[in-house]
């Protein structure tokens, strides 16, 4: 099967140095495309004798397809070498042996940049979501004062799974742009008593180091009632 046969709308392919780019319209749609399209995908890659790669915008690294990719992928499995990868997650820890990601170290975030952004945004270490940085914006958002705010566990307002999948997604790319997840936010009602109202939220994240601690900056891009 030819590459654009199986291309969704939306989506198009270029040549980098002589290699075919697969460009997906976001992280988000090229991992659920992959749960369907992964065989297709290595098996032009060995039709071509060489690499195909699947990206999107934001990606720092995407997938990469050959037979090299392939074998990396099995060689803890007690599957047959020329089986293939067949999910995002598999492919993710194919990708990871490759080329690790390292978080962004603290000298090159523009705190300028975080403080003056109309944007809530937000500095949460990733072991325990403890949250260490906030701007203006995220005060307002979350109604509460920085000394209120600073330190404390956000755990209360992720939904785990989806906070899992997110992070495979950091950890392996050190950058997610316009990500899209479920999630709470509290509020006070009219009585003055704290609630938890369930919302969709669209943040960029970024994967770094900040105060010695592995952390991500989240800015929220959108957040509306779920």
């Amino acid at each position: 099967m030819e590459l654009h046969e199986y291309l969704p709308d939306g989506w198009r392919v270029e040549l980098n140095n002589g290699t075919p780019s697969i460009i997906a319209p976001s992280q988000q749609a090229a991992d659920c495309w992959l749960e369907r399209l992964c065989q297709e995908l290595v098996q032009t890659a060995e039709n071509l004798g060489g690499i195909v790669e699947l990206r999107w915008p934001s990606a720092v690294r995407g997938y990469q397809f050959d037979s090299k990719l392939k074998a990396i992928a099995n060689t803890e499995s007690s599957e047959p070498q020329n089986s293939v990868i067949s999910t995002p997650k598999e492919i993710g820890a194919a990708v990871q042996k490759l080329s690790p990601a390292t978080p962004i170290e603290q000298s090159q975030i523009d705190f300028a940049a975080l403080y003056g952004s109309s944007n809530p945004v937000y500095i949460q270490q990733i072991a325990d979501q403890r949250i260490l940085f906030a701007n203006g914006a995220a005060l307002a958002a979350q109604q509460k004062t920085a000394a209120e705010l600073i330190g404390s566990d956000g755990s209360a307002l992720d939904d785990q799974s989806e906070l899992d999948k997110m992070h495979e997604y950091l950890l392996r790319d050190r950058v997610i742009e316009q990500y899209e997840f479920p999630g709470w936010r509290f509020y006070k009602d009219d009585a003055g008593m704290w609630r938890r109202k369930r919302m969709i939220f669209i943040e960029n994240f970024t994967f770094v180091s900040f105060l010695g601690e592995v952390c991500r900056i989240g800015e929220v891009l959108s957040a509306e009632t779920a």
